[in-house]
């Protein structure tokens, strides 16, 4: 666990559990050389964004095919010796997910 801000009164701390980052909003007083105890924490309100509710995909994995298709991207090789082109096809067929996701955040 590693302290992110440290405020007066509260602090923002991160841990990472089951490979994933976590973070919490924890009062100062709770924590001990850095550390809170597991059962406290748990209690204690998450910080940042649930991103994964706003979550809205449409995108298809036949519909990334095609777009892969559509920029010459058809065999192992051509993604190996054509990345950026692949990362172009990659974001234009996301970027609908994309401004449905930001929508959704921002209602």
């Amino acid at each position: 666990m590693k302290v992110i801000r440290l405020e007066e009164k509260s602090a923002i701390v991160e841990w990472i559990e089951d490979g994933r980052e976590h973070r919490a909003i924890v009062p100062t007083n709770l924590l001990k050389d850095g550390e809170i105890d597991e059962k406290k924490l748990r209690r204690c309100p998450a910080y940042g964004e649930d991103w994964e509710s706003a979550m809205d995909l449409h995108t298809s994995a036949s519909a990334v095919a095609e777009q892969l298709h559509r920029s010459g991207i058809w065999t192992k090789h051509d993604l190996m010796h054509n990345i950026r082109q692949a990362q172009i096809a990659w974001n234009s067929i996301h970027a609908a997910d994309l401004g449905v996701f930001i929508q959704k955040t921002l209602s």
